[in-house]
């Protein structure tokens, strides 16, 4: 796979090692950019890694943390081993809503030129130590260990609807 980086002082080393990965394990005929920003009028959009799949966009988020990651939907709250916590707002909301923001551009400015639409979707890729704690359901359908991702490089990934997109889960039918 191909995967152009078109900030490299963008990226942290722990995104480029995740990046490697993914462009030496993923399929030749899909493509990728990372590290760059979209604007939409709304505001700008740090993307780390924009897939061109066979059938889909797929926007995704590289975290390294370590320690249990818990969720509430808006919030995640990462729990270090010495008991230390930090939060941050739910990388899952903020890339849903860039998703639909991206969807939004395509539609407007190259649904006319392509002739169909493609959908967008979003991941949460973990590529550290962490653990998930408790994840409301819908979020554990698009947050994934760097392995798991791996995973969806075959022609079986499923369609079975799910809320944050038309085209469906990305997990691998068994």
């Amino acid at each position: 796979m191909k995967i152009e980086i078109l900030s490299p002082d963008g990226l942290k080393a722990s995104e480029i090692k995740a990046i490697t990965r993914i462009k030496e394990y993923f399929r030749d005929t899909w493509h990728g950019y990372a590290s760059f920003l979209v604007n939409d009028g709304q505001g700008s959009m740090e993307i780390d890694l924009l897939l061109i799949t066979h059938d889909r966009f797929l926007l995704c988020e590289i975290k390294e943390w370590a320690g249990i990651i818990n969720s509430d939907g808006r919030q995640w709250t990462q729990t270090f081993p010495n008991r230390a916590t930090r939060i941050y707002p739910s990388p899952v909301y903020i890339k849903r809503q860039h998703a639909q923001r991206i969807s939004s551009l395509f539609d407007s400015e190259l649904k006319s030129l392509w002739g169909c639409f493609y959908n967008v979707d979003y991941v949460i890729i973990l590529s550290g130590v962490s653990q998930l704690g408790v994840f409301p359901e819908s979020d554990k359908k698009v947050v994934f260990t760097l392995d798991d991702f791996l995973k969806i490089n075959d022609s079986t990934i499923a369609c079975s609807p799910n809320e944050t997109s038309k085209s469906g889960s990305l997990m691998p039918k068994n």
